[in-house]
């Protein structure tokens, strides 16, 4: 699917809309609440996701 210039990988946008939330259940994000989103980014690259999915 292409919009505006950009390839849109659905799939790849579903499982980040998943995922974009977890890293909360981690103790990491409930010490430090700053950190949110970017402890995903980490995680979601250490659990092999595909780096358009670990980025967003």
């Amino acid at each position: 699917m292409q919009q505006q210039g950009h390839d849109i990988n659905v799939d790849e946008t579903v499982r980040a809309g998943i995922l974009s939330k977890a890293d909360l259940a981690s103790s990491l994000v409930g010490e430090y609440p700053e950190l949110q989103g970017i402890a995903g980014t980490y995680y979601a690259r250490l659990n092999d996701e595909p780096e358009a999915v670990a980025a967003s």
